[in-house]
């Protein structure tokens, strides 16, 4: 990314709120407030796919689950991306489920596309309801992206 997109991506995920309702039990967004923390009682599982280390306040008997992987130009081996998808649509059966990464764009967006395939969606539907939840700007990394169209679903 330039520094021009650079500096325009982050003013478009600045106006962002923090997480989005995306389907049933399901929310994507940014790292949350280190004094809020996720404060929301519905949600009962929290995924951190970023490198920093989630060190903000739950409550309400939340989980938080610290997987993370960098957002690159270099896919993670997909049986880990599967892994984790499994995990968060699992999760999804018993109550509300976070997912997120520093700015809630790449890494988040990724793992909740593949959950909601992996529940029947097909790739390209998963993707359009995470744009049109999050930000029509959600997964930019083309490589993330690619594979995720690239998957063939039954």
């Amino acid at each position: 990314m330039t520094p021009k997109e650079e500096r325009f991506f982050t003013q478009i995920v600045n106006r962002l709120p923090e997480r989005v309702k995306v389907a049933q039990n399901l929310w994507v967004g940014r790292f949350p407030g280190w004094m809020t923390g996720v404060d929301d009682p519905t949600i009962k599982s929290v995924y951190c796919v970023c490198e920093e280390e989630p060190d903000y306040p739950v409550a309400n008997g939340q989980q938080v689950f610290h997987r993370p992987f960098r957002d690159t130009a270099r896919l993670p081996p997909p049986e880990v991306l599967m892994t984790l998808a499994r995990k968060v649509s699992q999760s999804r059966k018993s109550g509300g489920v976070l997912v997120h990464c520093w700015l809630g764009m790449n890494r988040s967006c990724l793992i909740t596309c593949l959950a909601l395939v992996l529940d029947g969606m097909q790739p390209q539907d998963a993707l359009a309801l995470v744009r049109k939840k999050r930000s029509k700007y959600a997964l930019p990394n083309k490589v993330f992206r690619d594979w995720l169209l690239g998957l063939s679903v039954k």
